[in-house]
């Protein structure tokens, strides 16, 4: 009986596993069970667009746990100055970047803030997830679903937008322009092209881009 009792409560582990991402084991228990629910299908049966709809999910995570951490970080910084008396850009925290985080936290921030602390795990877990979703969509959109693939960069260009990032995240846009403009030119040709072809429109892709821009 003892013996029974037991292989049903591995049988129980053994499908939340299967069901959770593992990632989840790192966040707060409500995040464990919005993802629980959030997540229907096991990795091997999911589609693009289920990994997108992942990535979008944890990049609202990552967005409301970046802004919890940022308060946090705007305070330290204000308190600090006050303390000095001396005078604070409070603007240029209005979206920190990784170089002004990583100073902040050189200075004993995360050791004086264990609550800012907690936030950022869960922030950059958050937004790594995402990043990792979204990727694994694109590995599963097929070749010449240039429209999706548009979405994909776009949602995924958030991320680095978030986290303070604007170079990456204007990267990340142009390559969803670039993704769009390729759409565009699909509609003209009804047959697959050849390989030397296929080449020439993803110049002429950029080609629109550029002339879009200027």
């Amino acid at each position: 009986m003892e013996m029974s009792r037991w292989i049903r409560v591995l049988c129980v582990c053994i499908l939340f596993c299967w069901i959770a991402q593992p990632a989840v084991a790192f966040f707060d228990p409500g995040m464990v069970f919005s993802i629980a629910l959030f997540s229907s299908k096991p990795g091997y049966q999911k589609t693009a667009q289920d990994f997108q709809n992942d990535g979008n999910f944890w990049k609202e995570k990552c967005t409301s746990m970046t802004a919890l951490y940022n308060e946090r970080l705007r305070a330290y910084v204000r308190n600090a100055a006050d303390a000095q008396n001396v005078p604070v850009d409070m603007n240029s925290l209005e979206n920190p970047s990784p170089r002004q985080r990583a100073y902040l936290m050189s200075t004993g921030f995360h050791a004086m803030d264990p609550t800012a602390a907690g936030y950022y795990e869960n922030m950059m877990l958050a937004c790594d997830n995402a990043q990792k979703s979204y990727s694994q969509a694109l590995l599963l959109t097929k070749d010449d679903d240039y429209e999706q693939k548009a979405e994909i960069f776009e949602d995924g260009a958030g991320i680095y937008t978030t986290l303070g990032m604007p170079d990456q995240a204007q990267e990340v846009n142009d390559a969803a322009a670039v993704a769009r403009a390729q759409d565009t030119a699909s509609d003209f040709f009804a047959l697959p092209l050849p390989g030397w072809l296929a080449v020439l429109g993803v110049l002429g892709g950029l080609f629109v881009l550029h002339r879009r821009k200027n």
